[in-house]
């Protein structure tokens, strides 16, 4: 597995922020109104609001469809983030995995989120005496994450944690279950989760320095360092010079440095042109992968992925250095007739073939 720091994003329901602007649907991009009319032909759209997101654009259209009223999240680009439904919506066994952890009278609200691969549901709910909980679980029906409590966590991990942060406050924690390690994630997210993965168990944190700087770092079960943020001033010069060029004009983000299999990476996320967009970087200063939109491609491999796609909807698309040919090529991930197909296709536009699981 190659370890890729994502900040905590679990549990962040697509409520309207107080800065939202309401726009007409006309003023939209195209590939926003491409993907309404594709989507919710037969909706009667209420409101398309516009926001900004660490530079990134957001629209959330609220629609109402079946005399239910919804909402959908969408980039700029068309891609759709996230799409409000309900536990009547979803299949019986993923109904029945939901009221395991809570009945459906105390559920708030359940978004697909379909901006991270794999797809997952986050469910928002609340106990009797008002207090706020959430959840996220794969399709599958198995939990990918639970809110917990400092107390909660196992007393050898929270010592690391105490270390890692030492006097500053612990904000958040969040156990996730991914392959054979359970990991530990600090930083300055005001809930705390555990998260599952493929039946294993992690937990995410992230904390404040008393200056107000935002940190994070992964701890194993055994308190071992799994990844760590980092600064631009702290990458190897080899490494540095290459994350430079890459980020350009761009607005940086933030830099992790990430430990896996022996080896050590650095996963920066920039935003460019409104757009956030990610690339990993090696010790060395070898380009290991950058994401792509399907716009900034060349005409060749672009052809293909039109081709290929024909109309579905282009999730993610990612240049990997293949370091065997010592070339690029490019793996993409799309929705076709609702359905997930992703694929390769070569800097010359041919096509590699499905990329299965």
């Amino acid at each position: 597995m190659t370890f890729r720091f994502v900040p905590l994003v679990a549990f962040s329901f697509a409520l309207l922020p107080a800065s939202a602007e309401t726009v007409p649907l006309a003023q939209a991009p195209a590939a926003v109104q491409k993907t309404i009319q594709e989507h919710l032909a037969k909706a009667k759209i209420d409101d398309v609001d516009r926001d900004e997101d660490n530079g990134q654009v957001i629209f959330t259209i609220e629609f109402t469809m079946a005399g239910q009223s919804r909402e959908m999240t969408l980039n700029a680009e068309g891609r759709i983030l996230s799409a409000q439904v309900f536990l009547k919506d979803l299949p019986p066994a993923l109904q029945i995995a939901i009221q395991r952890v809570t009945t459906a009278e105390a559920i708030q609200r359940i978004d697909k989120v379909l901006d991270e691969t794999p797809e997952y549901y986050s469910v928002g709910w609340k106990t009797r005496d008002g207090q706020a909980h959430a959840f996220d679980l794969w399709e599958s029906g198995k939990l990918k994450s639970v809110q917990m409590t400092m107390a909660e966590v196992p007393e050898a991990v929270r010592k690391g944690i105490q270390r890692q942060a030492g006097n500053d406050e612990v904000k958040s924690v969040a156990k996730s279950f991914e392959e054979a390690d359970v990991q530990y994630i600090p930083g300055t997210i005001v809930s705390l989760d555990r998260t599952v993965e493929d039946d294993r168990t992690q937990y995410n944190i992230n904390w404040k320095t008393t200056d107000g700087a935002a940190h994070s770092f992964s701890l194993l079960e055994n308190c071992a360092m799994k990844s760590v943020s980092v600064t631009l001033e702290e990458i190897p010069p080899s490494a540095k010079a290459v994350v430079v060029q890459e980020i350009d004009s761009a607005k940086l983000k933030e830099i992790a440095r990430s430990f896996d299999d022996n080896a050590e990476a650095y996963d920066v996320t920039i935003i460019r042109d409104g757009l956030e967009r990610d690339f990993t970087v090696t010790e060395s200063g070898r380009l290991e992968r950058r994401q792509l939109f399907a716009t900034e491609l060349a005409e060749a491999p672009q052809k293909t992925v039109q081709r290929v796609t024909n109309g579905g909807l282009i999730l993610r698309i990612d240049q990997v250095f293949d370091p065997k040919n010592s070339s690029f090529h490019m793996e993409v991930e799309s929705l076709i007739e609702g359905k997930r197909y992703d694929f390769n296709v070569g800097q010359n536009g041919l096509f590699f073939g499905e990329n299965k699981p």
